[in-house]
């Protein structure tokens, strides 16, 4: 065989292993409950924009476990439309009021 042919079943058989090697990965999943630190004074509505009711106002800091997260194209509330999903019922606060988010699947 001469050394082009070499070359080129060399670079092909490179190219199928490094192909397998990169699909056969498996995806990175999100985990719905991790934890987010939700301030202080936080709004939380019943639903992922400020025309839902306002539930209450958070009085203290604290690590939450949140579902998910949403983006809404109503931005009157603040600098983000983003709102993460929290207590496995239809409670929302703007992602402005957490730090440390989590990694969250989409809603």
């Amino acid at each position: 065989m001469n050394s082009r042919k070499k070359i080129a079943v060399l670079v092909a058989g490179a190219a199928i292993v490094g192909g397998t090697a990169l699909t056969a990965a498996p995806a990175a999943v999100a985990a719905s409950g991790d934890a987010g630190y939700l301030h202080a004074f936080s709004e939380v509505r019943s639903g992922p924009n400020n025309v839902y009711a306002l539930q209450y106002v958070t009085s203290y800091d604290a690590w939450i476990p949140f579902q998910c997260w949403t983006d809404t194209n109503d931005f009157s509330g603040g600098p983000t439309h983003r709102w993460f999903k929290f207590n496995q019922v239809n409670s929302w606060t703007r992602a402005d009021n957490v730090s440390s988010q989590p990694s969250l699947p989409h809603c």
